[in-house]
């Protein structure tokens, strides 16, 4: 059984050199490589909704931004949005956490490295995730 409960290791703050809008989820003390830094339901999305052709995906154009991929963890085509502050960590090519995936509908993230007080946590858009698969978001 997973359970899921907040973490006082993280917490969400504006970016400063992102510009208006841009946060990120940043470490309150050290975290040590291996760490479970937080463990997240997700409420799954048919993913036409999200990124069909009709009205209502493009009525979810910016909830596009914050899903999951979820292929192949359901019998249906899903994308996840995660709660907690899951759908929130920036990518980075050299992450210092990691993305794993639990069907049915479960998200972990973990420290790949050590990580300091004060420091950013990002993950990787493109595949760092334990089954080797995208999570899904675009990079930019």
């Amino acid at each position: 059984m997973h359970l899921c409960r907040q973490t006082d290791l993280i917490e969400v703050r504006r970016a400063d050199n992102r510009g208006k809008g841009g946060r990120g989820v940043f470490a309150l003390k050290p975290i040590a490589e291996g760490t479970l830094i937080e463990r997240v339901p997700v409420l799954l999305i048919p993913k036409q909704q999200v990124f069909g052709d009709n009205e209502i995906s493009r009525r979810a154009t910016f909830i596009s931004w914050y899903v999951f991929e979820w292929e192949g963890m359901t019998k249906r085509d899903y994308v996840a949005l995660a709660l907690g502050y899951a759908s929130i960590y920036n990518h980075a090519h050299d992450p210092n956490a990691r993305v794993e995936r639990h069907s049915p509908d479960i998200l972990e993230i973990y420290a790949r490295r050590d990580i300091a007080e004060g420091d950013e946590i990002f993950i990787s858009y493109l595949g760092e995730s334990k089954e080797g698969k995208s999570v899904g978001f675009d990079v930019h």
